[in-house]
């Protein structure tokens, strides 16, 4: 089976990530979650729920506050994430 690519911004600051996905077939979806450990499972959740299997995310540069979100991925969703 065919793995369909999504591509995935993430807006990172303090206290919220802007996480936008852009699907096979064009369309957007978007959320806001905090940038807490709490608001990290929360869109693993909600990105699962869209049966996101195959995906390329990029994250915002905005040093510490980037590094728990990623690591979130990694550890819970995604083979690899590169800063």
């Amino acid at each position: 089976m065919e793995h369909e690519l999504h591509y995935i911004g993430i807006d990172t600051a303090k206290e919220k990530l802007d996480v936008d996905v852009l699907r096979p077939d064009g369309r957007h979806r978007t959320k806001k979650f905090a940038n807490t450990t709490k608001g990290h499972d929360e869109l693993v959740s909600w990105l699962k729920g869209h049966k996101i299997d195959h995906a390329h995310i990029c994250i915002e540069a905005t040093g510490t506050y980037m590094e728990p979100v990623a690591e979130c991925l990694y550890r819970c969703w995604l083979h690899s994430v590169s800063h």
